[in-house]
């Protein structure tokens, strides 16, 4: 590998064909949020990829490069056991789900990878010395090994097993399985590298070629910027109240009964979005009708266990709790939705949002988003 094929300059590929790829797309403005969130981090990987590299940083600590890998290698399970995005034809939005959240800590674990490892799997020969060197050629061995038992290895077993196996490689051959083989095929020699190397020792003070620079503080800040977004948008998706939109219209249904009587029988369609988190974000629809005549209030359409789904999400997870329909001995109509909405980033983050809608006999909205 020459210095053409940087870890920073690999991932800014990926990062500006997936963007790229999605501006080409329909998408929602949280989408095109979350696209300059990307862009943002593209800017910081071009500002930390020029700072001077200086060996003595807690990056240079085996156990810190340890933890990237191994979150490395996370983020790269989660991409392939996630199923993939889908497209709302009927609201014109696509859901990505966490594949967005995870896609964002590759990009931001690999640019700490390549500042870790001071990018010596890289370098060009000249700059390198015979010790980084050697461990260089010993890391590349040993990574395409490692590529070729496992990436191999697995397509093997997958295919020999039985159907349903060859089915989940099928599924499993999609973009974000061409993206992680992408990443083990370019990142995986850095990857081994931060794993063997060991501690590199702190130069001492007369080695030291001057304090931080504006460049090194921006730098800094931008990292910083970087990984708090996520968080300050995963928090704000806990604590923060929804945004609810609504509308209702109503109509007159004429039916005769075999008495000839003609009894008359309001209805109305409700329609409701509410959105949990801004950014990080959650769609929470309701589309349904009711109808009631005096005696009692009666579902026409989209109140039933399987109306409870959710709508376009960006990096967040919509879990069901209860979704009941029921008409009173009174004749008012119930329909509750409960839904846990948590934080694909930090599924630990998250909250409970209840979506009623409450009808009397005579027609009264009781409770409407």
């Amino acid at each position: 590998m020459n210095g053409v094929l940087t870890p920073t300059r690999v991932v800014a590929g990926i990062l500006f064909a997936f963007m790229a790829i999605s501006l080409a797309l329909p998408g929602s403005a949280s989408t095109y949020g979350v696209l300059a969130y990307l862009a943002f981090v593209g800017i910081t990987m071009v500002v930390v990829s020029g700072i001077r590299k200086e060996p003595g940083s807690w990056l240079g600590r085996r156990s810190v490069r340890r933890c990237l890998v191994a979150l490395i290698v996370a983020v790269c399970i989660g991409l392939i056991a996630t199923p993939p995005p889908t497209y709302n034809s009927t609201s014109g939005e696509s859901s990505t789900g966490p594949l967005l959240a995870l896609f964002m800590f590759m990009v931001l674990f690999n640019i700490a990878l390549g500042r870790a490892t001071q990018r010596v799997v890289s370098a060009p020969e000249t700059v390198v010395d015979e010790r980084e060197e050697a461990l260089r050629n010993r890391a590349c061995r040993l990574a395409y090994v490692i590529l070729l038992v496992t990436v191999g290895g697995v397509l093997l077993v997958a295919d020999l097993a039985g159907e349903q196996s060859r089915a989940w490689l099928g599924a499993t051959v999609s973009w974000s399985g061409w993206l992680v083989f992408g990443e083990l095929l370019f990142i995986l020699p850095t990857m081994v590298l931060a794993f063997i190397e060991p501690d590199r020792v702190t130069p001492e003070p007369g080695e030291i070629r001057g304090g931080s620079t504006a460049r090194q503080r921006a730098a800094a800040a931008l990292l910083v910027v970087s990984f708090g977004i996520p968080v300050v948008l995963s928090v704000a998706l806990a604590v923060l109240p929804p945004t609810v939109s609504t509308s209702s219209n109503g109509s007159i249904v004429m039916t005769t009964s075999a008495s000839g009587v003609t009894p008359v029988t309001d209805c109305r369609h409700f329609q409701a979005d509410v959105i949990v988190g801004h950014g990080i974000q959650a769609d929470i629809p309701v589309n349904a009708m009711a109808c009631w005549n005096g005696t009692r209030a009666a579902e026409s359409y989209g109140m039933g266990k399987s109306d409870c789904n959710q709508g376009d999400s960006v990096a967040a997870n919509v879990r069901t709790l209860a979704c009941t329909s029921a008409t009173l001995p009174d004749g008012t109509l119930t329909f509750r939705y409960r839904a846990f909405v948590s934080s694909s980033l930090l599924p630990f983050l998250g909250r409970t949002v209840t979506v009623e809608v409450i009808i009397d006999k005579n027609g009264h909205v009781l409770a409407f988003p």
